[in-house]
């Protein structure tokens, strides 16, 4: 179990529900960087050409699930603890519960196309955040559930671990060391043990 209080400065709580909206390139007049929400963002931006709804990743709970109560950390309020490191995206996990989930999410708000190579970019991103988070001991795969997920909001694409071409042996290699890659834009939290893409929703 991570003590969410005592390692991050800055962290945000949730019931059943979160959402993740990164305006760094689609920037508005209130909205600039990665934002951790309680429900679904209604922001219009500039895509294409033409005024749309800002995509956005969703973490809720099963829809047969008992209520889950949980952490979000954006890693971008949370400098200090990435001193010399970059820091990237987000970290959701469950306030209680036996061998809890941990959601490493990375974002990439890439051009229909470059989902390829936006995938490839997004893992070694993920790989070394889980490798850093575990060196200073703020994770424990032998304690936790692993989950790393990439999110692509402007592609519909899924899974995007399907580009398998751009995938290398740290795949296979965290699958062995029993760490989850998933790539969707949305998750449901099925218990405090376990999530599940949407679209294999039972």
């Amino acid at each position: 179990m991570i003590d969410v209080p005592s390692t991050f400065n800055k962290y945000q709580q949730f019931v059943n529900e979160a959402y993740v909206v990164d305006y760094t390139n689609h920037p508005t007049n209130e909205h600039t960087a990665l934002e951790l929400l309680p429900e679904t963002p209604a922001v219009m931006v500039e895509h294409e050409g033409k005024q749309v709804p800002m995509p956005y990743f969703a973490l809720v709970k099963h829809n047969t699930s008992r209520d889950c109560a949980f952490y979000g950390v954006n890693f971008e309020e949370n400098h200090s603890l990435f001193e010399g490191h970059k820091q990237y995206e987000c970290l959701f996990t469950p306030k209680t519960g036996h061998k809890p989930w941990v959601l490493l999410l990375e974002m990439k708000y890439c051009k229909l196309g470059n989902e390829p190579q936006n995938m490839n970019e997004a893992l070694q991103q993920l790989v070394a955040t889980l490798t850093h988070l575990e060196s200073r001991n703020k994770i424990n795969r032998h304690e936790q559930r692993i989950y790393l997920n990439i999110s692509m909001p402007w592609s519909d694409a899924e899974p995007f671990t399907s580009f398998r071409e751009t995938l290398n042996d740290v795949a296979e290699a965290l699958a062995n060391d029993k760490v989850m890659l998933l790539g969707y834009n949305k998750l449901l939290i099925h218990t405090e043990s376990v999530i599940k893409s949407a679209r294999v929703e039972v």
